[in-house]
């Protein structure tokens, strides 16, 4: 008990504050397109009855997304990984409004559904590399910060498109929260760990 009371007491470690920041920009990022995209299908009527098929092309992005992206941690860091992985989640929910086209819908389910799990894995793997002997709060800060992010996402993106017609101006401020996102993990790849962290 006093162990854990000692673990418990020590400081965050100021990059593991980044990377929660991340996370819970992450959470904000991803979910507003993955909320939402099934609404910009339907309200394009030239590519509605693509619906179903942008949940199997997402899926299907989504399945080896932990294992691509782990082995480009393994490559650059997972610092860097974390980085790439979103922006290029960026550019699928701006894909998903900027180009409301088969081809554009697709490739937003691509980039999508090809990171968030895979995101998501770097983030907790980041945690436990710098939880400083406490990796049971760092998880418990991770997994707060981005089940907020994805609570205030979807209230917010679906009051901003009410009151502007559209989910143009919610994706560029999601899109903008995972380029921000990714500045923090940049900042984090400072750190000297084993490979592959």
């Amino acid at each position: 008990k006093q162990h854990a009371g000692q673990a418990a007491a020590q400081p965050i470690d100021s990059r593991l504050v980044r990377l929660i920041l991340a996370y819970g920009l992450f959470g904000f990022g991803y979910v507003i397109t993955a909320t939402f995209i099934v609404a910009i299908v339907r309200g394009a009527p030239a590519i509605r009855a693509l619906e179903p098929v942008i949940w199997i092309i997402f899926g299907l992005a989504a399945a080896p997304s932990v294992a691509i992206w782990t082995r480009v941690a393994a490559r650059l860091g997972v610092p860097a990984a974390f980085a790439l992985a979103a922006i290029v989640e960026a550019c699928g929910v701006l894909a998903s409004v900027a180009w409301p086209s088969e081809i554009g819908l697709s490739l937003a389910a691509v980039l999508v559904g090809g990171t968030f799990m895979g995101l998501t894995a770097l983030g907790l793997i980041r945690a436990r590399a710098l939880a400083s002997g406490a990796p049971r709060r760092a998880l418990a800060l991770m997994t707060a910060a981005f089940g907020l992010g994805q609570i205030i996402g979807p209230s917010f993106a679906g009051a901003l498109s009410d009151r502007l017609g559209g989910f143009a101006a919610p994706s560029l401020v999601a899109a903008t929260a995972l380029l921000i996102a990714a500045a923090l993990a940049w900042e984090n790849r400072v750190l000297v760990l084993r490979p592959g962290q």
